[in-house]
């Protein structure tokens, strides 16, 4: 048990981790699911381990590299986290989509906005894949002069 809680404390200290992606990779090391999760319970109960944390976190990281809330709900869902936990992570920081979504858009493709049809196209998709909402790719694309 010892063993299992200090491996678990040193993935920890090197990053936030989920609960969900640290119960994988501590029974892919080979220990069992039961055992692993008594030192998650502990670690939590210890303050040590926090979806909460890891949320926070992961969203500002995310939203620093450019991308938007769609794309980061998804990654986080697929981290394990409760969606309750995601939607407050991602809307409760206060980050302003447009303005990051516009910053992505500039940064990729300069700061005109393209007049032809394919080069929106093109723009669209990239936001799309960033992770933004149809409404503020809209809003980015056919609004702005």
């Amino acid at each position: 048990m010892k063993s299992i809680r200090n491996l678990a404390i040193r993935m920890l200290t090197r990053r936030e981790h989920s609960k969900h992606e640290l119960q994988q990779k501590l029974v892919a090391k080979g220990f069992s699911l039961d055992l692993v999760l008594q030192v998650l319970h502990m670690l939590e109960q210890e303050n040590l381990l926090s979806d909460i944390r890891f949320a926070e976190m992961f969203v500002r990281t995310r939203a620093s590299h450019g991308f938007g809330p769609v794309r980061i709900k998804a990654e986080l869902n697929e981290y394990g986290v409760a969606d309750e936990i995601i939607k407050s992570a991602v809307f409760a920081e206060g980050y302003d989509w447009l303005t990051l979504a516009k910053k992505a858009r500039s940064k990729k493709f300069g700061s005109k906005i393209p007049c032809d049809l394919s080069a929106k196209l093109q723009q669209q998709r990239y936001l799309h894949y960033k992770g933004f909402d149809f409404d503020i790719i809209k809003e980015i694309i056919d609004n702005e002069e």
